[in-house]
């Protein structure tokens, strides 16, 4: 009697602990799909095993009943040890099949019948005390999850090829400027007087303007500060600024990495903005002209010019000279003609026929080809913050996108050259009259009644192209400034 109610108080013991009523008054232990980030003590791993007779193989293992309470017994005995957190390690299942051999005296045959199957179900975990503060998890996964499967992680990786990039912008990117150095040995940013357009476009990347120039020389501009002047392809001349572009024009060039974002040094000691009278002490050599505010610098083949300008540093004090720009040429020009810098301009001739191409609303829709039959000498701005346009003259851009005219702009004066001779405003006007548009605002919202009136500003939609154009004031009766038009 006292055999069995020993046995009895056993089982009611054991029931108790894997029964999860036994742990109602208390928090049980979580089993983890993710690892903690904060812990204060990693406990004794905990093992269990847990055999259910009889097992028909129907189903997951890790459905079944017999499972799910194994993960609760593991709970229980996790908080009891102490933890408030549990990583399952390893799930293992094993069958156990028990066959009962029986034998026929009849005729010496032996039969075995199957008698049951057992699974055995291992349990093994880590067990955690979580920081009272932070009980967060990692994005890191535990080997199994709180249900008792097996993670499993993927990764996928894309290779896309993108485009390259061939713009001259993009182009610009990839070189690696030199230093800015500036000497007679040296040339200017390693580019010496004599070398070919070919060898500077390597060493530089493309120019950010192509600007053609009469006497069949070229300039380029790389960003808004180094200029070279090109005749027959060969370099006669480098500045870092030029008479060439108003101040409209020079806008138009977007900055440049390695260009205008530096200062040069002359023999890579003499920084740019430094004062004259400290110039003359680092450069012994340097020879001061008539007027005080250029030195220059020369060797059997080349002159190098510095000149500087009178900045008034505070309201009363005297003036001070600082080094603001620089020359080289060769020494037999003498200072080169200025016939070099004088920009190309299309004749009358040539504006008609252009115009007749470009007058609005668009019929024609010229290919660039066409246009550069008309005038060859097109100069070509290559970066500018809104890709690549050909300047036509002073006053007329196109911009053209897979061989499809994209946009026409009528603007300020681009040269200043061209700004100096009379009626340049008159020859503005001209344009936007032979390209079909009145030249004050009153008359181009007469013109197209669904124009929207925008105060110093019109605007104009179509289906095949978007017409601005702005004015000097809100007036009824200003008169444009400039004019863009964007085809589709």
């Amino acid at each position: 009697m006292n055999i069995y109610k020993s046995y009895l108080l056993s089982l009611a013991t054991f029931t108790c602990i894997s029964n999860p009523t036994f742990a109602q008054t208390e928090k049980l232990a979580n089993i983890l799909d993710y690892q903690p980030k904060c812990i204060i003590e990693t406990l004794e791993p905990l093992s269990i095993q847990i055999s259910e007779q009889d097992y028909v193989g129907t189903g997951a293992f890790e459905e079944r009943e017999a499972f799910k309470q194994a993960l609760q017994t593991l709970r229980i005995q996790a908080t009891q040890q102490g933890a408030d957190a549990i990583s399952l390690t390893d799930v293992n299942h094993i069958m156990h099949s028990t066959k009962q051999l029986s034998v026929n005296n009849t005729n010496f045959r032996t039969k075995y019948k199957k008698a049951n199957t057992r699974l055995t179900t291992n349990l093994k975990a880590d067990l955690y005390k979580l920081c009272l503060h932070d009980k967060s998890l990692t994005k890191q996964r535990t080997a199994f999850n709180s249900q008792g499967y097996k993670m499993h992680s993927f990764g996928y990786s894309y290779t896309i090829s993108l485009p390259e990039d061939r713009s001259p912008a993009g182009l610009a990117k990839k070189i690696l400027v030199p230093a800015p150095y500036i000497s007679l040995e040296s040339g200017a940013y390693g580019i010496e007087l004599g070398m070919m357009t070919t060898q500077v476009r390597n060493r530089l990347g493309p120019p950010s303007i192509e600007i053609n120039l009469e006497s069949n020389n070229t300039a380029w501009g790389y960003g808004r500060s180094l200029w070279f002047v090109f005749t027959n392809n060969s370099l006669i001349k480098i500045n870092s600024s030029t008479p060439l572009l108003t101040a409209y024009g020079k806008n138009l060039i977007e900055p440049r990495e390695g260009f205008d974002d530096i200062s040069w040094r002359v023999n890579g000691e003499v920084p740019q903005k430094t004062n004259l009278s400290d110039a003359i002490i680092q450069l012994p050599q340097a020879k001061e002209l008539a007027g005080g505010s250029l030195l220059n610098i020369s060797n059997q083949t080349t002159q190098l010019q510095l000149s500087f300008e009178k900045f008034h540093p505070k309201r009363k004090a005297e003036p001070v000279y600082l080094l603001t720009e620089y020359q080289l040429y060769p020494r037999s020009n003498n200072g080169v003609s200025k016939k070099n810098d004088v920009t190309h301009i299309p004749t009358a001739s040539q504006l008609s026929a252009l115009f007749s191409l470009l007058s609005f609303p668009q019929a024609n829709n010229p290919t660039l080809s066409q246009l550069q039959n008309i005038y060859p000498q097109m100069s070509r701005l290559n970066i500018s913050g809104s890709g690549v346009w050909w300047l036509i003259g002073d006053h007329l851009q196109v911009q053209y996108k897979n061989n499809q005219l994209s946009k026409i702009r009528v603007s300020p004066s681009v040269f200043a050259a061209v700004q100096k001779q009379e009626n340049t405003q008159a020859q503005f006007f001209q344009s936007i009259k032979q390209l079909g548009l009145p030249t004050d605002k009153q008359s181009l919202l007469k013109q197209y009644k669904d124009a929207s009136d925008n105060f110093d500003m019109v605007d104009l939609y179509r289906d095949d192209f978007f017409l601005l154009a702005k004015y000097e004031s809100d007036e009824e009766n200003s008169e444009i400034y400039e004019l863009e038009i964007e085809y589709f």
